[in-house]
This record gives structure tokens, C-alpha cells and sequence, in this order.
């Protein structure tokens, strides 16, 4: 996998704080809208936006957000494990970008197999005591969200360089992080639906058995006790007719063919037992003639004067154990005149109960109408004791079934809480309603049946997650193998232009096989190009050693020339004056205006051959560099050329201390130059204005000479700098030609350029660089 280009793309300033603090308050809202896969597991998208923060600052405030952004974590996990978790990731990836060159993902993937699992693991199994399956879930999901985080903070981050550029990305980075998205997208999608729809199913499959086990086992119930009911209604009223003598062999007959009661008795109105069946309980005791005047029950039956079943009680027959009894009372001209009752063997109801919950791990509770444990096959439940779960919360469902979740510790998950959690149901028995039956279904085995299906999904996504990694690996490094030797053949293309040697790569894809081909002709017609301009190279050599022959000539004839020039002007000049004087004397006033003139043209002549002469200097003369106060230069300068027209009324301004490195003669002609075309060329008038000053352009130093004079049309400033092109008449201005052409080849010899801007009739500007100047103000 391809490292990023750099750990950070620097953004300073107040750009950057605002940046940082969008990436942060979006990642606590990345974890607060968080995406629930199935039941409690949810997916958090804050670390996508604590990754971020790690490739636009780097890791010292990447880790800060990341604080942040995982502290939001502890409200809905009540631990803050998973802080230090997040945090441990984002410190880890920033490392390995930084010190091992590392690409994001596989960083991220690195950081999840050697140290984030075992954290999850040690945090959840060993500190927070969560169960193991729930362990490995929450060990496999996170890894899964992170990797899945920090791939889509990748893309976002690679999307922002391509568009603003402020770093590279390589393509096979592209291609990797592209691959691996759109398999791993599609497979989380998938999970999610089909986990919530397990999820969803197994809800339905418990409350609807919960519903049909508690109809069937009421159902039964209640013909179970209607049945023992309209037994002890018939004796009941067999009783109100006939002696308790005569009443004892309908006892015997009704209790033999009924093995659902214990004991069968008759109990006068002062609740004294007057008959009974059997006559001796197990412990060889006479049943008639005990009292059980004190028995709660009896106040209801004087009172309802119809059947009933009783609430649970310790026996008083035989030895004390918890009995229920089914009762009705003797009605007598429509008074009472005691009751029957049926001493209820629950040993047969108990045996149906555990039967018929066994298959779905149900718990029951059969209560009496006070609220007390009649049977029950839970472990907490005693019997005789008032029902009761223990501190939690109720919720109320739909068709009766509720859900009761205990109360745990704050920092237990709350898948946890849901595993420990159980649905109920609720239904009476007797008329009216003097049993309660509950039924429960506890949700640890679905939950670990259910966790296990998710495990496995996941575990498989991680897998497949983990292969297509390592797929997108494998496909980017064929993809790309061929740019890359392309990439270097064209690196070192310059050098191998002959056209030998070259192997040309090849490529299935039909994109990079099209550009290989483009390269190959490419190289062909650059070689043939190559040989044609190395014979022309070659051939321009040979014209070069004879320019420079013919310019080497050339120079000295004109040396030469200039030279011989000097004599012949300076009679000239002799002769002129003469003439002048002569006719001045003679008052010929003819002869002395054509000496005049003769005079000036001379003068003239001799001002071009001087040019000519530092031109060609210039041209063979050696630079002498030294540091050059340019300023004191254009002082002394300037007060030279007033003082030669002292009624001139001119305002100058110098900038202070420009000092360049450059060969001092040399500047010095070239300043010269341009102050005397500034003074010539600037305004008549009181208004007139030089400047010579500096500034800085794109970080180069720039010196010009400014001037508010007659300027000229910028059409012509081509022409500038050649020799004895003149953008004026000579009537107007007095000139060479050559001095502008001097000043280029000054600056030329200085590594420098020179340029001017004016316009016609409102001054001009030259200005110009010298590389090699090391100034300061």
C-alpha cells in the first residue's frame, strides 16, 4: 500500500482552528447519529472525523480532537474504555504514517489486529466481566467500524487533495481505498438488514410462543380447576340435604375416583371437620373432630356463599406443608351451614407446568390471590412468599407480554442488560380471578443464540473485510506495476533518445496499454527529431566557431575604426575652431556658420565613436564585483548633469542605501544612461520629477528610474534596446542611439533583465533586476 505524501496538509490560522473545531463538533455528532446494525450494536462514525484531524494537523492535535470526539462515548457506554480505545487507534496510525510510512487503512488494520482487539477484550471480559459471546461481538464490530472509519476518512481526505491540490495522491492509494469501499459497503448493508431482520424475528418467535403457551397451559388450568370445583359444588350440595354419617361414603367414592385431591372433607358450621376421607392422615391421626374456625377463607364463603379456591396456607392434616384447598359452602334454606373442601394434590399441576415449559426454557409462577407463591420452578422464588424480581424497570408491550430489565451497574453494556432481561406474560385462573399465572421467558438463550448467529456474521465480514484488503492490494499493485515502469522508463527517456534499448512495458488495460503506445511513438518521434537536431546542432556549431571568428574580426575592425576616427576628428575639430575665429575677425559670417556646424556635427561624431567604443569595452572587459552603493552613485550623478544646465529646476528623489553587488564602472554607465535620457527626456516645466528607487516583486528585488516626461507610444519599446534605433527625431533630442543598448548589455553581463513601461506624454519607467545582487536597504 502507498504511504500518504506527508503526514499533514498544514492548515494555519484561523482557517485552520475553524477547520479543527468543524472536524471535532462533526465527529461528536458522528458518534451521537450513530447506526444501529442490530439489537444494541451500533456503528459511530466520529472516528472518520478524529482520522481527518490526524491527516490535516497531525498527531499532536489529532489526538486532541480524538479525545474529544471518543469523550461523547462514555454517555451512551457509561465506561470509558472505549476513549482510551479510539485514542490508542488514532495515536497508533498517526505513528505509523509518520515513522513506518504505513498507508492509512492498512494502519488502521494493523492497529485493530495487534492492539485493538486485545484491548476490547481485556476491558470487556476482564474488567467489565461481560460474557464472553457478547465480548467477542463488540471485539469483532468495532474492529470492523474502525477499519470501515478510517477507509472513509481516507477517501473524503483523497477527494479534498484532488480538487484543492495541496498534496499528492497516488493512484494505486486511489484504486486501493476505492476497491476495498465498495466491497466492504455493500456486505455492512447487508448485515445490517438481515440482522435486523433475525433480530426482529426472534422478538416475534418469543412473544408469540410466550402467548401460546400461556393460552394452552391456561386453558388446561382452568379446566383443571373447574373440574375439581363442580366436584366439591356437588357434595356441597349433597351435604345441605343429608347427615355426615351419610355424607362419608360419598367422600370415600368422590376422593377415590379423583387422585387430583389429597383429602376430601365436611365441616360443620362452626368449621369442626364432621367427615372425612381418608379418616387417618399419614402420621395414623383422627381427622374428625379438628376446628379450623381461625381459617380466613370461611369469613368469604358465609359471605359469597359460592365455591372458591383459597389461598395458600400450611396444612393442619397430616404433616404441616403449604396446601391450596378448593371449597363450597353447604347452603342450607339459603343459609350456611358449613362447607366441603378438597385438599389439592399440586404435585400433578406442578409435573404439567415443568413439562410444558421445559422445551422453551420458560419460568413459571403460579400465585394465589394475595400475591404468593403457590408453585414456581425460579430459584429466587419461595413458596408461601410474596412474588417478586428484584430492583428493575418494567416495560409494557403489546398483547400483554411486558418486559422487565434488572437493574446493573453503570458501566455494563446494554446488550448486557438485554440478555439479563426477560419477557412475561400474565393470565388469571378461577372464577372470579383467585390465581395469577406468570409466565417468563428469560432472553440469555435467545440472546446467546442470537449472538452467536451475529458473531458469526461478523467474524465472516471480518474476514471478508481482512480478504478484501488484501485483494485491493493485490489488484492495485497489478493496475498500477505498469505506470510505474512507465513512470521510470519516461524518467530516464531524455538520456536513452537514440531509440536503443528501450523495453517497453505491457498492460491488459486497455487505458495504460493506449498510453504505453502513446509514449513509444512519442519516443520514436522524439528520436528522429533528436537525430535530425543533433545534425543541425552540429551544423550550427560549425556556423558558431565562424561567428564568432567573423564577430572576434568584427570587433577589432571596428576598434580599429574608432580609433582611427579619433585622429581625423580631432583636426576637424582644429580646423573648425579656426575657421570660426578667422571669420569671426573678417566678420564672414557665412564661413562662420558653416565652421559651427562643422564643429557640432564633429562633436556629435565624436559622442557615437565614444559609445562605440564603451560598447565594444563592455563586450571583451572582465567584471570586477564588489558591493555598490547605488544610491550615492545617482546623487553624484545627478549633481554632475545639473550643474551643466544649472537654470534646470528639477525635483529628485533618491532612495536611501541601495546597495548591489556588481562591477562599479559598469553601473555606473548604465545608471548614468538612464538619469541623463530621464533628465533629457522629462518635463521643461517647474512639474518636472525624477525618482530612482527600489521594491520588491515576488520576492525579487527591483530597481527603476522614473520620470514624468514626454514618454513615448509602448508599441515602439520593443525597439528599445537596439542600437541606434531612436524613438525621436534628433531635432528634438539630442542622442547616440547606443546608450540604451549599452545599458542591456550592462544588465545582461549582471544576470539581469531590463524592461520599460510609459506612456506618450505622461513619462516613462525603466526598471531592471541584477541576479546577482545581494542588496539591502
Amino acid at each position: 500500500m502507498t504511504p500518504l505524501p506527508s503526514l499533514k496538509t498544514t492548515v494555519g490560522g484561523k482557517a485552520g482552528f475553524l477547520l479543527l473545531l468543524a472536524l471535532i463538533v462533526a465527529g461528536l455528532a458522528g458518534n451521537y447519529f450513530r447506526f444501529p446494525v442490530f439489537l444494541n450494536i451500533d456503528f459511530l462514525f466520529g472516528s472518520i472525523f478524529a482520522m481527518l484531524a490526524l491527516q490535516f494537523f497531525g498527531l499532536g492535535r489529532g489526538i486532541v480532537a480524538t479525545v474529544i470526539i471518543a469523550g461523547y462515548t462514555y454517555t451512551i457506554w457509561n465506561h470509558p474504555y472505549a476513549i482510551i480505545i479510539m485514542t490508542a487507534e488514532v495515536a497508533t496510525v498517526g505513528w505509523l504514517l509518520g515513522r513506518r510510512k504505513r498507508g492509512l487503512v492498512l494502519a488502521d488494520t494493523i492497529y485493530w489486529l495487534i492492539i485493538g482487539m486485545p484491548l476490547v477484550y481485556f476491558f470487556h471480559y476482564v474488567v467489565m466481566d461481560v460474557s464472553l459471546d457478547n465480548t467477542y461481538i463488540v471485539m469483532t464490530k468495532q474492529a470492523i467500524n474502525g477499519i470501515t472509519n478510517a477507509l472513509v476518512a481516507r477517501l473524503i481526505f483523497t477527494g479534498y487533495t484532488l480538487r484543492s491540490r495541496t498534496s499528492l495522491t497516488s493512484y494505486r492509494d486511489i484504486v486501493y481505498n476505492l476497491l476495498a469501499f465498495f466491497v466492504l459497503c455493500p456486505s455492512l448493508i447487508m448485515l445490517a438488514v438481515e440482522s435486523r431482520t433475525d433480530f426482529a424475528q426472534m422478538d416475534r418467535h418469543i412473544r408469540s410462543t410466550l402467548v401460546q403457551d400461556s393460552q394452552r397451559i391456561n386453558q388446561r388450568l382452568e379446566t383443571w380447576v373447574l373440574n375439581r370445583q363442580s366436584a366439591i359444588l356437588n357434595l356441597a350440595e349433597m351435604a345441605a340435604s343429608r347427615s355426615p354419617l351419610k355424607m362419608q361414603s360419598y367422600l370415600e367414592m368422590a376422593k377415590k375416583s379423583d387422585v387430583s385431591f389429597n383429602t376430601i372433607g365436611l365441616q360443620d358450621r362452626e368449621a369442626t371437620t364432621t367427615a372425612t376421607f381418608p379418616l387417618v392422615d399419614e402420621l395414623g391421626q383422627q381427622s374428625v373432630g379438628k376446628n379450623f374456625a381461625d381459617r380466613l377463607y370461611i369469613a368469604q364463603l358465609k359471605q359469597t356463599l359460592k365455591p372458591m379456591l383459597s389461598e395458600i396456607l400450611m396444612g393442619r392434616i397430616g404433616a404441616p406443608k403449604p396446601i391450596v384447598l378448593m371449597l363450597a359452602p353447604v347452603v342450607v334454606h339459603g343459609e350456611y351451614g358449613g362447607y366441603l373442601f378438597g385438599i389439592l394434590r399440586l404435585e400433578q399441576v406442578q409435573e404439567y407446568l415443568d413439562k410444558s415449559v421445559r422445551e422453551n426454557t420458560s419460568l413459571y409462577s403460579l400465585l394465589d390471590k394475595n400475591g404468593n407463591v403457590i408453585m414456581t420452578n425460579r430459584k429466587d422464588q419461595k413458596i408461601m412468599a410474596p412474588f417478586a424480581r428484584g430492583q428493575g424497570t418494567v416495560k409494557l408491550l403489546d398483547n400483554g407480554i411486558s418486559q422487565w430489565v434488572p437493574v446493573v451497574p453503570a458501566n455494563t453494556p446494554t446488550s448486557e442488560r438485554w440478555k439479563q432481561s426477560v419477557y412475561s406474560i400474565e393470565t388469571t385462573i378461577g372464577d372470579p380471578a383467585e390465581w395469577k399465572l406468570i409466565l417468563e421467558q428469560p432472553v440469555a438463550p435467545f440472546q446467546k443464540e442470537l449472538y452467536g448467529n451475529y458473531t458469526g456474521k461478523l467474524t465472516l465480514l471480518f474476514v471478508c473485510l481482512l480478504g478484501a484488503l488484501a485483494l485491493a492490494e493485490l489488484l492495485s499493485r497489478k493496475i498500477v506495476v505498469s505506470l510505474k515502469q512507465l513512470q521510470t522508463l519516461t524518467h530516464e527517456l531524455p538520456n536513452r533518445l537514440d531509440g536503443k534499448n528501450i523495453l517497453w512495458p505491457e498492460s491488459g488495460i486497455n487505458e495504460a496499454n493506449h498510453l504505453i503506445t502513446n509514449f513509444r511513438e512519442m519516443a520514436n518521434s522524439l528520436t528522429t527529431k533528436f537525430i535530425e537536431l543533433r545534425q543541425v546542432n552540429e551544423s550550427l556549431e560549425q556556423r558558431t566557431t565562424e561567428l564568432k571568428r567573423l564577430n572576434t574580426e568584427l570587433e577589432a575592425f571596428c576598434y580599429a575604426i574608432s580609433h582611427e576616427f579619433s585622429a581625423p576628428l580631432a583636426r576637424l575639430e582644429a580646423f573648425s575652431r579656426m575657421m570660426t575665429e578667422s571669420a569671426t575677425i573678417e566678420d564672414n559670417e557665412t564661413v562662420a556658420h558653416c565652421a559651427e556646424r562643422i564643429e557640432v556635427a564633429s562633436q556629435r561624431l565624436r559622442n557615437v565613436v565614444a559609445a562605440l567604443l564603451t560598447l565594444n569595452r563592455l563586450s571583451r572587459a572582465d567584471m570586477l564585483v564588489s558591493p555598490v552603493n547605488l544610491s550615492e552613485m545617482a546623487q553624484q550623478i545627478v549633481a554632475e548633469l545639473l550643474e551643466q544646465d544649472e537654470n534646470r529646476r528639477i525635483q529628485i528623489t533618491i532612495a536611501p542605501d541601495i546597495v548591489v553587488q556588481g562591477d562599479r564602472y559598469q553601473l555606473e554607465i548604465c545608471l548614468r544612461n538612464l538619469l541623463e535620457n530621464a533628465l533629457k527626456y522629462s518635463s521643461k516645466t517647474d512639474e518636472a520629477a525624477i525618482e530612482f528607487g527600489k521594491l520588491c516583486r515576488d520576492g525579487v528585488e527591483t530597481y527603476y528610474v522614473r520620470d514624468n516626461g514626454v514618454g513615448f507610444d509602448m508599441e515602439y519599446a520593443k525597439n528599445l534596446f537596439i542600437p541606434f534605433c531612436r524613438l525621436h527625431s534628433e531635432s528634438e533630442f539630442e542622442g547616440t542611439g547606443v546608450g540604451l543598448a549599452t545599458v542591456h548589455r550592462i544588465i545582461e553581463k549582471h544576470n539581469g533583465r531590463i524592461w520599460a513601461e510609459a506612456e506618450l506624454g505622461r513619462g516613462a519607467t525603466f526598471s531592471f533586476t541584477l541576479e546577482i545582487a545581494g542588496g539591502s536597504n
